[in-house]
C-alpha cells in the first residue's frame, strides 16, 4: 500500500516533468496549426468574397510559424496586397492618387474583371478616342460611326466608396477561437506519445 502510493507519486511527478518538457513544443505546434487553419479560412474567404480574384490576390496571406523558443505565431496580409485589400476590410472612401479615379465602363476587362495594365494609356493613344466631358460625364470616350453618340470607355470619378466585405479580422478571430485549444491539446497528446 505504501509502496504503491509512493510509486503513484513518482509516476505523477514523472508525468508532470514530461508534460513540462513537452509543453513548449506542443504549444508551438498548436499555435502554428491554428494560424495555418486561419490561412486556409482567409484564402477561402478571398475566393468567395471577390469576383474572380487574381492569383496575386489569392496569395495575399502570409504565416509565420511558432517555435519552442518563440511561442507566438502570426498570420496576416502581405504589405502589397494590404494596400488595396484594407479598404475592402474597413470600408470607406478612396481618393484618387492623381486628378481622378479611372473606372472602366464600356472598356474590355481581363479575365479577372480588372483593367489590363496600361489600358488607359493605350486607349488614349488611339485616334478614335478622346478625354473629355459629355453631358456632365467626364472620361475617355470613343468616337462611333457618323450619327452615333460617343461611347464611354472609362469614367473619371472624384472618389470611390467601398462597403466592408473582406472580414479578415472576424474570420481570423473566429477560427482562432474555435481551433486553438483543440490544436494545442492534440499537439500535446502527440508530443507525450512520441516523447523519448
Amino acid at each position: 500500500m505504501i509502496r504503491a502510493s509512493s510509486n503513484s507519486r513518482e509516476v505523477r511527478r514523472g508525468l508532470k516533468d514530461l508534460v513540462r518538457r513537452q509543453m513548449p513544443f506542443a504549444v508551438a505546434k498548436g499555435l502554428t496549426e491554428t494560424v495555418r487553419d486561419v490561412e486556409k479560412a482567409v484564402e477561402k474567404r478571398i475566393a468567395t468574397t471577390f469576383d474572380r480574384p487574381t492569383p496575386y490576390t489569392q496569395r495575399a496571406v502570409y504565416v509565420r510559424p511558432a517555435s519552442k523558443s518563440k511561442l507566438y505565431a502570426e498570420v496576416g496580409i502581405k504589405d502589397r496586397q494590404a494596400r488595396y485589400l484594407e479598404i475592402q476590410e474597413t470600408g470607406g472612401t478612396r481618393q484618387p492618387k492623381g486628378r481622378a479615379i479611372v473606372l472602366p465602363v464600356g472598356a474590355r476587362l481581363n479575365k479577372y474583371g480588372n483593367m489590363p495594365k496600361g489600358a488607359v494609356g493605350r486607349a488614349l493613344a488611339r485616334k478614335d478616342t478622346f478625354s473629355g466631358r459629355i453631358g456632365g460625364v467626364a472620361g475617355i470616350w470613343q468616337r462611333q460611326r457618323k450619327g452615333q453618340p460617343p461611347k464611354l470607355l472609362y469614367a473619371y470619378e472624384n472618389d470611390a466608396t467601398y462597403q466592408p466585405v473582406f472580414r479578415f479580422q472576424a474570420t481570423a478571430d473566429e477560427v482562432a477561437r474555435t481551433r486553438l485549444r483543440s490544436n494545442i491539446s492534440r499537439a500535446m497528446a502527440t508530443a507525450i506519445l512520441t516523447a523519448r
